[in-house]
């Protein structure tokens, strides 16, 4: 619909040619930059029987709650409150939110085992890693079934639409960690010795770029998941340190996996800044607000 209902909340019914038109990209545009508005829905104002029913039911769970909900713009905006749209959404969420993060930890672990294997890899070793890899890639699928269900079915916007639009993107960033982490270490075996220690520090500031852009992750933390680009630029450095150091094909070929885990680690933490600030940094630039 072109136009909502009157801006100040008030019942349209009978008197609909008093309904001031409003703004919807406007309106979306708070709704998806504002946390405040996560849960609620929009009606439209020619359907007077629903909007009637929705706003009657709206306004007494409103009055009933009204100790914890004062503030809430509600009134002037438009938007209702169904308190059942908001538990179904809530659980299913956070759901979705335990999902991602137990497949994060899943690649996280992958990503230490592969590690082990620059020092005492072995057949046996690489071969768990593509098993737990697989697993990785079956997580990946489900999750982004569960995705589209969730917009499709729930149509969750603001913070809510956030995340799960960034969780189908997180996801596939987890599931080619995993494929680095089997390149890091089916290439280890080719090792012709030990490590040096620049790829060894090489790994750690992976891991330590991974393991932040996680936590931040699980913690909704956009302070923390602007610290992983600044152990990214620590990790170019070092790769650069070492392939300028002529390297053989082996370590050349982890220094680059170990590389893009850092490089897919920043992407994680880009999507937790797009899901808690609305704010697009991908490629060094701030999205303008109009264009989201």
């Amino acid at each position: 619909p072109d136009h909502f209902a009157r801006e100040d909340g008030g019942s349209d019914l009978g008197n609909q040619a008093r309904s001031r038109p409003v703004n919807v990209r406007k309106i979306l545009h708070d709704c998806y930059r504002v946390r405040e508005h996560t849960h609620t829905c929009y009606v439209p104002a020619n359907d007077a029987t629903v909007r009637f029913v929705i706003e009657l039911y709206g306004n007494l769970f409103i009055s009933l709650t009204s100790s914890f909900l004062s503030g809430y713009p509600l009134a002037q905006s438009g938007i209702f409150y169904p308190p059942v749209t908001f538990m179904l959404l809530t659980s299913e969420i956070n759901q979705l939110r335990s999902e991602v993060a137990l497949m994060a930890r899943k690649a996280q672990d992958i990503y230490d085992q592969s590690v082990q294997c620059l020092t005492a890899g072995d057949e046996n070793a690489v071969a768990r890693i593509r098993a737990a890899d697989a697993e990785l890639d079956s997580m990946e699928l489900s999750l982004d079934q569960r995705c589209m269900e969730l917009l499709l079915l729930r149509e969750p916007y603001a913070i809510d639409f956030r995340f799960v639009f960034s969780a189908i993107k997180i996801t596939r960033e987890l599931e080619r960690v995993g494929d680095q982490a089997k390149t890091v270490a089916k290439w280890s075996l080719k090792l012709k010795g030990a490590p040096g220690p620049d790829m060894m520090q090489l790994a750690a500031k992976a891991r330590e770029a991974l393991e932040t852009s996680i936590q931040a992750l699980v913690e909704g933390d956009a302070q923390l998941a602007a610290r992983v680009m600044q152990i990214e630029f620590q990790v170019d450095e070092i790769e650069d340190r070492i392939i300028e150091s002529a390297p053989g094909i082996a370590e050349a070929f982890i220094a680059k996996a170990l590389e893009r885990i850092g490089d897919l680690a920043t992407n994680i933490a880009e999507n937790v800044i797009f899901t808690v600030d609305a704010t697009d940094i991908r490629h060094g630039h701030f999205a303008n607000p109009q264009t989201i």
